[in-house]
């Protein structure tokens, strides 16, 4: 049982990521699907998904080389080229999650983009050769189950600003792009594993190059500074997403820390739903019945697959603990495979080492762990 003031952290920790998630998701709605009112009293709606994720990883960028710079000046020991190509998914799948929102509702891209378990077993079957338990196969059933009760929609007729083909479809490509990413992760940390703020600064790097020139090609960053400075409250309302990504950051590194991926993946669960549920709210989305139960489904669903996930990590615990009782060598140990964690955003890039060396205990790779702990 934990202690009281390790569960009054626990619970600090929750709240400050659920918090900032749900802002940053608030304001991510505002600005891709609510218009903005010039001094004219002319209504604009902002469309620029790449000008959108560029601005963040433009600034994300520069905060951390001011990061580097103060706390940590490890040299980069990881080549270049494990970088440059998942910079590429690490830019189009927020991209195409944002078209996705021209065309259909908040709630339904949130819902979509909870059904990434599927994408990352069909790619890990095909691409990397894995196998998975029934535990498994399980849970992602039931969310293809509850993406299909939510997307069914019995006499349902769009709207002139829905388009659920291309929505889906752009959800589907984030999603693929999610998956690529994340396998390449997996492939860059089984040759290098860079540090935590390295992996940060050179992805966000990277990706800001590669935007350079679609908002050149389709005059993108034009637009923007236009757009910027006929409606300044957009401004403020960019301000505050990269302000509060930065503070959700500070508090997943946290809970990593302290609590492990376990209760990170379920806190990251229930902000999803919360998220759903304060859009019908404040922004007049509406769900039907079925559409509920399907997002109850989904979401017990992904609170199973992290509940399995983390038995499956403090199975590798004990394997570890039987190596080091047996006196295993270093070598072998570094053979041991690591767990990764993605939560997708412009904002978040988690890792979770769940086999780590003799001397190290099990911790994680953030910003804000202790210096004696293995980070990207």
């Amino acid at each position: 049982m934990l202690e009281l003031h390790r569960k009054i952290k626990l619970v600090k920790i929750s709240v400050g990521i659920i918090a900032s998630h749900i802002i940053m998701g608030i304001f991510q709605e505002r600005i891709m699907k609510q218009p903005y009112i010039n001094s004219d009293g002319i209504s604009s709606q902002f469309a620029l998904p790449f000008a959108y994720v560029g601005v963040q990883c433009f600034v994300y960028t520069f905060i951390t080389v001011g990061i580097k710079l103060i706390y940590d000046r490890e040299k980069n020991e990881t080549p270049q080229k494990y970088f440059a190509m998942p910079a590429i998914f690490f830019v189009l799948a927020p991209v195409f999650s944002n078209m996705a929102l021209k065309w259909v509702s908040y709630p339904t891209q949130v819902v979509g983009k909870a059904s990434k378990p599927i994408i990352v077993m069909i790619l890990g079957v095909l691409i990397g050769r894995k196998s998975y338990r029934a535990q498994k196969y399980v849970s992602v059933i039931f969310i293809i189950f509850g993406v299909i009760m939510f997307s069914f929609k019995p006499n349902y007729q769009e709207s002139e600003s829905e388009n659920l083909l291309y929505g889906n479809s752009f959800i589907g490509l984030s999603l693929v792009m999610d998956g690529l990413l994340g396998a390449l992760q997996d492939r860059m940390r089984s040759i290098s594993k860079p540090t935590t703020l390295n992996l940060m600064l050179f992805m966000n790097a990277w990706s800001s190059l590669y935007l350079v020139f679609p908002l050149i090609i389709t005059n993108e960053g034009i637009d923007f500074i236009h757009f910027c400075l006929t409606h300044p409250k957009i401004i403020i309302d960019l301000s505050v997403i990269v302000t509060v990504g930065t503070i959700g950051q500070f508090f997943i590194a946290q809970m990593i820390s302290n609590f492990g991926a376990l209760p990170l993946s379920l806190v990251m669960t229930v902000r999803k739903f919360l998220t759903v549920f304060l859009s019908v709210i404040i922004f007049g989305n509406e769900l039907s019945i079925i559409q509920w139960i399907a997002t109850g489904v989904i979401f017990i669903a992904l609170v199973g697959d992290s509940m399995f996930r983390g038995k499956s990590s403090e199975s590798n615990e004990s394997s570890l603990e039987t190596l080091e009782t047996d006196n295993y060598d270093d070598t072998k140990k570094s053979n041991l495979k690591s767990v990764v964690i993605h939560n997708h955003d412009p904002t978040e890039f988690v890792k979770v080492i769940d086999i780590v060396d003799q001397a190290v205990p099990q911790n994680s790779d953030c910003i804000h762990c202790n210096e004696s702990t293995k980070k990207y």
